[in-house]
């Protein structure tokens, strides 16, 4: 299987987006989230202004992390944060959509 920016990118973009609504109310301040990747892309989620973080994360482990397949601590253990860690932790603990 080869992943492509324009099938697979569309997906992870879908799912991001779902996950932002899901989350639109829940998080305090805004968090970038950078998925590393071919199907990647940067994505600013919550209110608009400066991120209170920022969390990369391949894009893989945020579709295992998604799906339930892995825990927060695990992606957490996989990504990379600036800025606020506990913000981080806080954004990474509640990502959840369902598939």
């Amino acid at each position: 299987m080869v992943a492509t920016p324009a099938h697979d990118g569309r997906i992870v973009a879908l799912v991001v987006r779902d996950l932002a609504q899901a989350l639109d109310k829940k998080l305090e301040r805004p968090v970038q989230l950078v998925l590393t990747g071919v199907a990647g892309g940067v994505f600013h989620l919550g209110a608009s202004g400066e991120p209170a973080c920022t969390v990369t994360l391949d894009v893989y482990d945020f579709n295992l992390l998604a799906s339930g397949r892995i825990a927060a601590a695990e992606a957490q253990s996989r990504a990379t944060v600036t800025g606020d860690p506990a913000d981080a932790a806080s954004f990474l603990t509640a990502i959840t959509v369902p598939y």
